[in-house]
């Protein structure tokens, strides 16, 4: 007689340490905290799923020696909040210092990780430690296994690497750009170079050992980071060169590493910005000067890059020195939306292509004190300002969507944060201070740590609605641990099914969140040989939704 020994068995389900109960905070007082240690270099970027990975730096001195450390470790965080990791991972190089780091996606639920890895050589007359600066790669799957060794070089040479940044190409790979300097440790005003680069998803150099050189000359003085790049929206990607303030130069690029122009700047700026087009090229937004005015500029360049005006447009007339922009936000390819800063308060403008503001004066002003404006999210059509640890929802036409006040999602202090879409119209805030790292979610209706069950993945295949792993120990005596993970709420059935495809045992168990299980199964009712086992998941009414594939299991006593 088939037996349905469900309790006769010793089984136990225990979470692992993947927790399947969301760790999101519902309240701004108390965030979910990471580490209780943080450090700069800091990063985060989206893990592709609706969560984020983050980096932080632990910075301290070897006893007994003068070499200072920076050693950078990545968390991930699953979309309901659960730190997905054990212990976070070290990324590591081949030198003692790893620093200006930098998180792009990898666009298969990984990440890649840039940083300028400094390794100490020598002493240079017994007094000046001397080092070697490299700008190195690291990749990294979801399971957090580093990929490609101690890091790939972006670009091959004998210089030395002083900074560097990258941004996703889409299919795996990154697009790169470095200063380097021959002789950084001698003179910092030397001659430099910045190089670029395209690495493939494998790891490969794809615009040769040492990249495309775009500018040489004196580093000098700068006021923002060198150089910015975008990804374009017709096959192509922009480097902004920051490296001589005033004289900003913009160089086109298709994906094979063919120059496609460069030119220069028809504003006489001190913060600027790009944003890809898809039919007339790009637009430029900065500030500009004229007889000691600023004003906030835009000029606009075709595919070819040509201006397609006669001169630059001004948007907002005395603006005054003390201003700055984030990263704009496209809609629908028609209009496009600044987050702007002046005399410590921000505002919002939206702007038509042909340079006509759209709200009235300034624009939106989403909180009235000391503010510098943080990020801009679209979210189902309506768009979302964060301002460190604030949020307002507008609707485009500029309506307030989250009462007249918006809302405070935290209370914590922050000196460095990134936002990074939910993937479902909300967002997730991470943020370091000297105490530690945090991270809040946001969902799209401005409630905190509340998970919506959709989520919108962007023309990505929706994932198996149950992945069963191999038993371990397999073969086992006596007890085997069987791990599975569902992506929402079910109930599962386990089978155990002997050679002659009789079942010797079932458990069935209901699933409140999805997440990832184990079922620790102990044997000892049943004889040595081999067993099969499947999970069947099943619909509120009992309708079978998905049957895992069978695996093999031999139980040795």
């Amino acid at each position: 007689m088939k037996s349905r020994l469900i309790f006769s068995f010793t089984v136990m389900l225990l979470l692992t340490t993947y927790s399947t109960f969301g760790q999101w905070s519902t309240t701004k007082e108390q965030n979910l905290q990471l580490c209780d240690w943080g450090s700069s270099p800091f990063s985060a970027t989206t893990d592709g799923e609706g969560g984020i990975y983050t980096v932080i730096s632990k910075q301290y001195f070897t006893f007994g020696d003068t070499i200072f450390h920076i050693e950078p470790y990545l968390f991930k965080v699953d979309r309901y909040g659960n730190i997905c990791w054990p212990e976070p991972l070290f990324i590591k190089g081949l030198g003692n210092w790893q620093d200006h780091v930098n998180l792009v996606p990898d666009n298969e639920d990984g990440v890649l990780a840039g940083y300028v890895d400094k390794k100490h050589l020598y002493y240079w007359q017994q007094v000046e430690p001397i080092y070697d600066w490299k700008y190195r790669i690291q990749k990294i799957d979801p399971d957090g296994n580093l990929l490609w060794g101690d890091g790939i070089l972006a670009v091959n040479d004998i210089c030395d690497h002083i900074y560097g940044s990258l941004i996703s190409d889409g299919n795996g790979g990154c697009f790169v750009a470095i200063i380097s300097d021959p002789v950084y440790w001698l003179d910092n005003n030397d001659t430099a170079t910045v190089v670029i680069q395209h690495i493939s998803s494998s790891g490969e150099r794809l615009w040769g050992e040492r990249g495309i050189e775009i500018w040489k000359g004196n580093l000098g003085y700068y006021v923002k980071p060198p150089f910015e790049i975008y990804l374009g929206l017709n096959n192509d990607v922009y480097f902004q060169n920051n490296v001589e303030p005033r004289n900003v130069s913009i160089h086109r690029y298709s994906y094979d590493g063919n120059e496609l122009w460069t030119v220069s700047s028809r504003i006489n700026c001190h913060e600027t910005c790009l944003l890809p087009t898809k039919e007339d090229g790009l637009i430029f937004i900065g500030f500009h000067e004229t007889n000691n005015v600023w004003n906030l500029a835009m000029d606009r360049i075709d595919n070819n890059g040509n201006f397609l005006w006669d001169s630059a447009l001004v948007l907002i007339d005395s603006v005054g020195v003390e201003s700055g922009l984030t990263t704009p936000l496209l809609f629908n390819n028609e209009t496009f939306l600044l987050y702007w800063w002046n005399d410590n308060r921000a505002y919002i403008q939206k702007i038509s292509f042909d340079g006509n503001i759209q709200y009235d004066h300034f624009g939106l002003q989403p909180c009235t004190w000391y503010s510098h404006g943080l990020a801009l999210l679209e979210s189902d059509g309506d768009f979302i300002a964060v301002d460190w640890g604030f949020a307002q929802k507008y609707t485009i036409s500029g309506q307030p969507l989250w009462g007249s006040d918006g809302i405070w999602f935290s209370q914590i202090m922050r000196e460095e944060e990134f936002i990074i879409s939910d993937m479902n119209g909300g967002f997730i805030s991470a943020w370091r201070n000297s105490d530690g790292v945090w991270a809040q979610q946001v969902n799209k209706e401005g409630h905190l740590g509340n998970i919506l069950s959709i989520i919108n993945f962007r023309e990505k295949t929706f994932p198996k609605y149950i992945d069963v792993c191999q038993n371990y120990p397999n073969p086992f005596n006596n007890s085997t641990t069987i791990l599975f993970t569902i992506n929402y709420s079910s109930k599962a059935k386990l089978q155990i099914i002997d050679t002659l495809g009789k079942e010797v045992c079932m458990v069935e168990h209901y699933y409140e969140f999805p997440g990832t299980y184990d079922i620790k199964f102990n044997s000892s009712n049943i004889s040595s040989g081999i067993y099969f086992y499947k999970i069947t998941l099943f619909d509120d009414n009992d309708r079978v939704i998905q049957i895992s594939d069978s695996k093999k299991m031999v139980l040795i006593k």
